[in-house]
């Protein structure tokens, strides 16, 4: 099972600041488990999302934002994306407001994964994604793509 993490990147200044944002690995995949000894499958690598605002005015907030396209899905069969969950850890310095946010991937709302204000140097966000393993979930290989969107109001 496979899911792509930042398979698109949007950025949305509005006062001229400039945003950048990186991702790395851009894909990650659950091995398979037994649901009843493994309840939650953790994903065969964390992810680094590095992040960067330049001529931000120090009152400004600024954020990144995940959205998935849909569920996972392989052939007819799916599995809610709302079983993958995300913890984040700072991992890089931060010379400003940083805030790194677990969540729960969603197809219908973008949900918050960084936080800050001010102009920031690069810092890092490292992610370790989890899946909710279910004896419900028919055998294959599931995919699905997820947008992380940089923005500043």
């Amino acid at each position: 099972m496979a899911i792509v993490v930042g398979g698109l990147l949007v950025t949305h200044p509005a006062h001229g600041q400039n945003l950048k944002i990186g991702i790395n690995p851009t894909i990650i995949s659950f091995p398979d488990a037994n649901p009843t000894t493994t309840p939650l499958i953790a994903a065969n690598t964390a992810v680094a999302v590095e992040f960067q605002v330049k001529d931000n005015p120090s009152m400004f907030p600024w954020s990144a934002q995940a959205l998935a396209f849909g569920d996972l899905t392989s052939g007819p069969d799916s599995i809610a994306i709302s079983n993958i969950t995300w913890t984040s850890t700072l991992t890089g310095p931060c010379n400003a407001e940083c805030i790194c946010l677990a969540g729960t991937a969603s197809k219908i709302m973008p949900q918050l994964m960084i936080s800050g204000q001010g102009s920031v140097e690069k810092f890092r966000c490292t992610q370790t994604y989890s899946l909710a393993n279910s004896w419900s979930s028919n055998p294959g290989s599931y995919s699905q793509q997820m947008t992380i969107t940089a923005s500043s109001p």
